[in-house]
């Protein structure tokens, strides 16, 4: 199977200054549309009917992906046939294959967070909770991204989190 130029170098792409993040903890949360058919996907966004965490632990990539049927972590170790280095940026490759990629704020807060038992447990919570995000309001990955973007543009509402 022939590797898209355009993965392989979003795969390729390292620079010193990703080399300088090199041991941090970065998520990122990876937008896209489901191919099972589901009655409520008409009702979602296109391009954000589902959601699932690309996490850099500092040394190896990781999925956080929930479906109806499993909650699964998968350590990333090649993408689309290609073996990579831990140091790429995973998240470079999977928007050149036309997902929607967003760098998400990990929330630490002495609060605790309530999960919210009136919901399922969509993919949805699951990004929620990894991030500790505790808004009751978020149902869609499409307000999770709005919600997100908030955050990544006012570090004031970060700080009171």
């Amino acid at each position: 199977m022939r590797l898209s130029s355009n993965i392989a170098r979003a795969l390729g792409g390292f620079s010193l200054l990703d080399a300088m993040t090199e041991g941090e903890e970065v998520y990122y949360l990876i937008y896209s549309n489901t191919n099972e058919p589901r009655l409520h996907n008409k009702y979602l966004k296109k391009g954000f009917q589902h959601v699932s965490i690309l996490f850099f632990n500092g040394w190896h990539w990781l999925e956080i992906n929930n479906s109806w049927s499993s909650l699964s972590f998968n350590s990333i170790a090649s993408f689309e046939g290609y073996v990579f280095a831990p140091y790429s940026n995973l998240a470079k490759a999977y928007e050149a294959k036309g997902f929607t990629i967003q760098k998400a704020p990990k929330i630490v807060s002495d609060k605790l967070r309530v999960p919210s038992v009136l919901t399922p447990f969509t993919c949805v919570e699951v990004c929620k909770a990894v991030l500790g995000i505790s808004k009751f309001s978020i149902f869609t990955p499409y307000q999770l991204y709005n919600y997100v973007e908030r955050l990544n543009r006012n570090t004031e509402l970060l700080k009171e989190i």
